[in-house]
């Protein structure tokens, strides 16, 4: 029901296209090698059966590299910089708006990389919570002109426009 509902929004815009849909990841590893994607969204659900976080990893390594947008469904940080580790393109809430799920895909198929900026603020409040050795460096010790950088990023500029901002 839900990847009916995605596709018929997908395919209401008049710039994009579901060119396939699977059920699993076996089946959609087979349409991915068929059709050559430009974006493929993947759930993620961590379930005994699969853990989606090492399908993202499998769907990396093949030909065609077809960029990732991952909709999770829960704000797990380790999720999150498990799939950034992997190189998605894109990683979106799946309770996120139809506007938010359409303009990450726009901005993936215009090169760009998409997170959900509930994601985004996740990441800064346990940058400035979690405490830190202090001669280890975090993943997640950003100086202040980083954290502009994502803020900006969660609010939905461009990357035109945070350079004006920031007068780069």
């Amino acid at each position: 029901m839900i990847r009916d509902g995605l596709t018929m929004l997908i395919n209401s815009q008049k710039d994009l296209e579901v060119v396939a849909c699977a059920g699993d990841v076996e089946t959609g590893l087979e349409a991915i090698e068929q059709t050559q994607p430009d974006i493929v969204i993947l759930g993620l659900n961590n379930t005994p059966r699969i853990n989606t976080l090492e399908w993202i990893s499998r769907l990396k390594n093949r030909k065609g590299q077809s960029k990732l947008l991952v909709l999770a469904g829960s704000e797990d940080l380790n999720d999150l910089r498990q799939a950034l580790k992997d190189g998605v393109a894109g990683y979106l809430l799946k309770r996120s708006s139809a506007e938010e799920f359409v303009k990450a895909i726009r901005t993936i198929a215009l090169g760009g990389r998409y997170l959900d900026p509930s994601a985004i603020e996740n990441l800064i409040d346990v940058a400035h919570t979690a405490p830190r050795p202090e001669k280890q460096a975090s993943a997640l010790d950003l100086s202040e002109r980083e954290e502009e950088v994502l803020r900006l990023i969660a609010q939905g500029h461009s990357n035109k426009e945070i350079a004006g901002d920031l007068g780069v």
